[in-house]
């Protein structure tokens, strides 16, 4: 299948090729020059922040206008969203209101937001090192592991009491503007919210098409790979509030923004038919990841995917 044929397939199916711009926007002047080489190298749509600098954003307006590629979302900045302090939420939910006038301004249909971390110790990085040195489910580990949990457990309900005030004051803004919030699924265990935290609060907000995910792909794999959940299971739980999804691949135990295939530390043949149809899929990889790469990469996720898009 043709690189053109198989972009309308993706297309008609709801699938844009997407490209998180913090990939190449770090050596670019022009911001239509960026988003050329996105073109040249296949991909339609981009993903970016909402500090992306001004003068890369003239350059990104024009591209827009001559139809050289859309912004399918916008990444607010911060993770305060459930932090103790009311002033660093309030700060957050300002974050989060840039990122929604600039995502309307922008045509982006999607604004990402991050809950952020809990104050607790971070204890995540220690078990990555006791499963690198092969202390995987070992004695150590467990203790680590049952610590963790019982913590992180404990500030469960609170948590969400602070996620639910910050999305009651942004969700009426997001509906005015018509522009999704998707919540970021965490990489640390620390992180909000947890799988079943996610899942409370799209039950809370089940009436509104305003709020669903975004599926981190390596963040999700980092935490199936610590034993904390199955990927493909967490991912069926909520697939249908899934607004769109950051394919990367993951090396051992935990280190993600590697280009798809390099790794083989995710399973996309297994979680990219659970994604629907809608949701758009974004490469979001690590600035040093090389172009070739890419291009090999999206040749092989083509020969794989396309066939099976095309029906």
């Amino acid at each position: 299948m043709g690189e053109q044929q198989c972009a309308e397939t993706l297309m008609s199916a709801g699938r844009g090729w997407g490209i998180a711009a913090a990939w190449n926007a770090h050596r670019c002047t022009d911001g239509r020059l960026m988003a050329m080489e996105h073109q040249l190298m296949g991909f339609s749509q981009m993903e970016i922040r909402a500090d992306l600098a001004p003068g890369l954003q003239e350059g990104l307006r024009r591209a827009l206008e001559q139809g050289l590629i859309e912004i399918g979302v916008i990444r607010a900045l911060g993770g305060g969203g459930v932090s103790e302090g009311a002033e660093e939420r309030r700060a957050w939910v300002r974050q989060a209101r840039v990122a929604l006038e600039m995502a309307e301004a922008w045509g982006a249909g999607r604004v990402i937001l991050n809950l952020g971390m809990t104050s607790m110790r971070a204890s995540t990085p220690e078990l990555e090192r006791l499963a690198w040195e092969g202390g995987l489910h070992g004695r150590s580990y467990v203790k680590v592991k049952l610590d963790l949990v019982q913590r992180r457990l404990a500030l469960s309900a609170t948590l969400l009491e602070r996620a639910r005030e910050v999305l009651d004051e942004l969700l009426p803004e997001a509906k005015r503007r018509r522009v999704k919030l998707a919540l970021e699924t965490p990489g640390c265990f620390e992180e909000a919210p947890t799988m079943s935290e996610l899942q409370t609060l799209l039950e809370h907000y089940a009436d509104t098409p305003w709020l669903g995910v975004w599926w981190e792909m390596g963040n999700v794999q980092r935490l199936a790979n610590l034993g904390f959940l199955d990927h493909a299971e967490a991912l069926r739980a909520v697939a249908p509030r899934v607004m769109g999804c950051a394919v990367q691949d993951v090396s051992w135990p935990g280190k993600g923004q590697w280009i798809p295939f390099s790794q083989g530390g995710v399973d996309f043949a297994q979680l990219i038919p659970l994604l629907p149809p809608e949701a758009l899929q974004v490469w979001r990889m690590d600035p040093s990841q090389r172009r070739a790469r890419i291009e090999a990469a999206r040749r092989q996720w083509e020969e794989q995917f396309c066939a099976a898009a095309a029906g």
